[in-house]
C-alpha cells in the first residue's frame, strides 16, 4: 500500500483514490492495508476508494500485536481500524507476528490476543483470521501448524527465496499463501538487463520477470505489490493477465541461473557479520550487499542510490570509503575475504566517481 504521495511526504488523497479505484476497474479485487500504514491514512484512503463497490473486492488489514499490549489495546486498535476502513474487514491479520510472540501474547487463554480476535470474530467484527510475518522458516511453519489461521503473508522474490519451504507447507496444509515484495521492496523496480535476460527473447522490464517469477509458483494464491502511479498499475496488470507466467523450461532456466547467482553471491560476502562492528562505522555487510546487488544482479541505479544514503554511523552505517585500513575485520571473515580491497573496489563502482 505505497499510496502516491506529496512533496512534503504526506499521502495524496485524491490521486490515491483515483488509483485505487482504477485498480478496481481493471481487475484488482485484493487489497492489503495495515493499522501503521502512512499513519492510519492508508486504512481510511482505503475505505473511501472501495464504498461504491465494497462487497465485490477482499479487505486485508493487519492489527499488531506489540510487547506492552493488553486484550483491551489490541481490541481498540481494531475498532479504530473498522472505523477507517467503513465496516469489518474481510481478513484480519496478526501483524509482523513471530512464533516467540505469538507463545507470549496471543495463546495465553485469559490474556492473550487470539482469544480477543475469536471473541471480536463472533462477534462479526471481521472475516478471517490470517497473520503476517517476517519470522525464520521454522517460526512460520509453526505459526501455521498451530491450525488457528485461513492464510499467511509473507515476502518471496528473486532476491529473497528462503520462505519457499514454508510457502509449499502452507499450500499443503490448506493455508492461503499472500507474497508481500514481489518486486523486492522495489528493489527490483530498478532496471537490469542481467535479470530480464533470465528469460529467452527477454522481457518488457525487470518488475516484470521479478512479478513473473512469484506467480508462476503454484504454491502462491495471490501477490500484492505495492504501486503508487499509473504506469505502475499497467505494467503489473500486463504482466497478471499472462495465461502463464512461466513455461516449465522458463522456470528451469531461471532457477538454474539464480542458483548461479547465489553461488556468486556468497563468493562475495554471506552477510554473517562477524567482521562487526567496525570501529570506524563502516557497515561492512551492507556495503557488500550493495556490491552484489551492483555486480552480481545488475541492479547498478538501485545500488548507487541507497549507498549514497550511507552516511551516519547510527542510521545504517557508514560507506565503503569512509574505511580507514586499520585491518581489524579481515581475520574475523570465515571466508577470508580481502575486506579492505574490497571495500576500495565497492566504492570506487558506488560512489568513487
Amino acid at each position: 500500500m505505497r499510496l502516491p504521495g506529496n512533496a512534503d511526504g504526506t499521502v495524496n488523497t485524491l490521486k490515491s483514490v483515483r488509483l485505487l479505484r482504477e485498480a478496481y476497474r481493471r481487475g484488482v479485487n485484493y487489497y492489503d492495508t495495515a493499522y501503521v500504514y502512512h499513519g492510519g491514512k492508508s486504512e481510511v484512503i482505503l475505505g473511501h476508494a472501495v464504498k461504491p463497490f465494497r462487497d465485490e473486492v477482499v479487505i486485508s488489514t493487519k492489527n499488531p500485536v506489540g510487547k506492552e499490549d493488553t486484550r483491551k489495546k489490541w481490541r481498540e486498535r481494531l475498532d479504530e481500524s473498522i472505523e477507517r476502513l467503513g465496516g469489518p474487514p474481510d481478513i484480519l491479520n496478526f501483524h509482523f507476528l513471530s512464533w516467540d510472540t505469538f507463545k507470549k501474547k496471543c495463546k495465553p487463554k485469559r490474556k492473550g490476543m487470539l482469544a480477543e480476535a475469536r471473541k471480536a470474530q463472533k462477534e462479526g467484527l471481521f472475516g478471517e483470521l490470517a497473520l503476517s510475518s517476517h519470522d525464520s522458516p521454522e517460526g512460520m511453519i509453526k505459526l501455521l501448524d498451530t491450525g488457528e489461521f485461513v492464510g499467511i503473508t509473507l515476502q518471496y522474490n528473486l532476491l529473497d527465496r528462503v520462505n519457499e519451504a514454508v510457502i509449499e507447507h502452507a499450500y499443503k496444509k490448506g493455508i492461503a499463501v499472500i507474497i508481500m515484495g514481489p518486486v523486492g521492496g522495489g528493489r527490483l523496480a530498478a532496471p537490469s538487463d542481467k535479470l530480464r535476460r533470465l528469460i529467452p527473447g527477454g522481457v518488457r522490464s525487470t518488475p516484470e520477470i521479478a512479478l513473473r517469477f512469484v506467480l508462476a509458483n503454484r504454491h502462491v494464491t495471490c501477490a500484492i505489490s505495492g504501486m503508487n502511479e499509473r504506469k505502475q498499475l499497467t505494467e503489473n496488470l500486463r504482466t497478471a493477465n499472462m495465461k502463464k507466467p512461466l513455461s516449465a523450461a522458463e522456470k528451469r532456466k531461471v532457477r538454474a541461473a539464480l542458483e548461479q547467482i547465489r553461488k556468486l553471491s556468497d563468493l562475495y560476502c554471506t552477510g554473517c557479520g562477524y567482521c562487526m562492528p567496525c570501529p570506524h562505522g563502516v557497515n561492512i555487510p551492507r556495503n557488500f550487499s550493495l556490491m552484489n546487488m551492483y555486480r552480481v544482479w545488475g541492479l547498478k541505479d538501485y545500488a548507487r542510490r541507497e549507498y549514497a544514503r550511507l552516511v551516519k554511523k547510527d542510521r545504517g552505517g557508514l560507506q565503503a570509503g569512509k574505511c580507514k585500513k586499520c585491518g581489524r575485520c579481515v581475520p574475523l571473515c570465515p571466508q577470508n575475504i580481502d575486506i579492505i580491497a574490497q571495500l576500495a573496489e565497492t566504492h570506487a563502482a558506488l560512489g568513487g566517481g
